[in-house]
């Protein structure tokens, strides 16, 4: 008869995870709840991760701009605004991986202010398929398969990715390096 062990061990336990809703919204372990928004809850802080907020933010702010008509459609589907899109989310990008990187710390006000110019960014890439604008879809998923590209190469030549990886996936089981 074949039988399978009950528990599989993967090296020393790591610290415990946070559970449920905590880990969803902040994707950050306990110790780095310094890179969250801490808002106050009945049953204790609710944990935000402070770049997604900025991209809630940003997104919120780009639907506002656009159901108020502050700015016609139009103008937000020139060719000359998708470019400032597309190069919207480059501080998000350049800002984390300098963290992940070169180890330091950003700023909540930085991830923030990221977060939102990532958040409009996405928001646009909606509107962009809302208007069945399919031609610019294509090119605005190509930036960000290549912002998402070059994010995983810099990872993988500097050797951050392992940390990177060790950081957001605790207890992960990683090849020897």
């Amino acid at each position: 008869m074949l039988t399978f062990p009950r528990r599989v061990t993967v090296g020393p336990p790591g610290p415990p995870l946070p559970t449920g809703r905590s880990f969803l919204l902040s994707h950050h372990l306990p110790g780095h709840y310094d890179r969250t928004i801490s808002v106050p809850g009945t049953r204790g802080s609710v944990h935000l991760c402070t770049r997604c907020t900025g991209q809630a933010l940003g997104g919120l702010g780009y639907l506002v701009v656009l159901l108020t008509g502050a700015l016609a459609i139009g103008v937000l589907l020139e060719p000359r605004v998708q470019v400032l899109w597309a190069v919207a989310p480059l501080p998000a990008a350049a800002d984390w991986l300098r963290q992940s990187v070169r180890g330091g710390e950003s700023t909540n006000a930085r991830r923030l202010l990221t977060g939102g110019l990532l958040g409009a960014a996405l928001f646009d890439v909606l509107l962009l398929a809302a208007t069945r604008q399919w031609s610019d879809l294509l090119i605005a998923a190509a930036v960000f398969l290549a912002y998402g590209l070059a994010v995983a190469a810099v990872l993988f030549a500097s050797g951050a990715w392992r940390r990177v990886l060790e950081e957001h996936l605790p207890g992960i089981a990683l090849p020897p390096s």
